[in-house]
This record gives structure tokens, sequence and C-alpha cells, in this order.
């Protein structure tokens, strides 16, 4: 903990951290689950798919045919899903977080918390000093 802060702002800021921390790991698993569910079910349609294009009672060359027709659609299903994906996992990565400590109490004094206020206070108050003897 930083010297000078109240317990109770250092204490709320480790809990945010923490909570996010939970999120993120909440988020995770929920994306790998429903990623793996989805991939599953791509795959097992377009199987389903050929087991019925095999039975069907066609010459070998329209069967070859069909089995092609449908090995594009599904590459072209799977290349959809994985930047649907790309796309779940970004948003997963650019979920707001905290932010380091200046920046927690910064939002924390934008919302009016008198204790946050404090701390940015005697913060300009030791920069402006430190800026008056700098020029000297």
């Amino acid at each position: 903990m930083p010297p000078a802060v109240p317990e109770s702002l250092w204490t709320e800021y480790t809990k945010s951290l923490t909570q996010a921390r939970l999120e993120r790991e909440e988020a995770w698993r929920s994306y790998r689950k429903s990623a793996s569910r989805e991939r599953q079910n791509l795959k097992e349609r377009y199987r389903h798919q050929r087991h019925m294009l095999a039975a069907l009672p066609v010459c070998r060359q329209d069967r070859k045919r069909l089995l092609k027709q449908l090995a594009q659609r599904q590459g072209i299903e799977s290349r959809l899903l994985r930047k649907k994906l790309a796309n779940r996992r970004r948003l997963i990565q650019k979920t707001p977080h905290p932010g380091n400590w200046r920046h927690f109490v910064a939002r924390c004094a934008a919302w009016g918390d008198h204790r946050a206020i404090r701390l940015v206070q005697e913060r300009e108050q030791e920069r402006s000093g430190w800026d008056l003897g700098r020029g000297e």
C-alpha cells in the first residue's frame, strides 16, 4: 500500500482488481466452452451431411462433385466461425480493467470520492512545489 493512503480506498482498489481478474477468468472459461461447442457442432453437422451424401443413389462422379461442394461450404463456414471467435477473443482481451493505482484514484476523484480528491490535491501540491524548486 502506498504511504499516506486511506486504507479503505486501497481496499476498494484491491477488491476491484480481484473482481476484474475473476470476471476476465469467467469470460475466458465461458468463451472456451462455447467455442468448443460451436466447433463441435459444425464438425458434426458436416459429418452427418457427408454420411447422407454417401447414402444417396447417385453415380460416383456426382457424389464426388457433391462432396467437393460440401467441403467448400464447410471451409467457408469454418472461416466465418474462426473470425467470429477471434472477435470474441479480442473483446475479452479488451475488457475494462481498473487500471493502475493512479488511474483508479483519478477515476474515484472524478466520481466525487473525497478520499481520492484529497489524494489528488496532495499530489498536485507536491508537484507544484517540485516544479517551483526546479525553476530556480
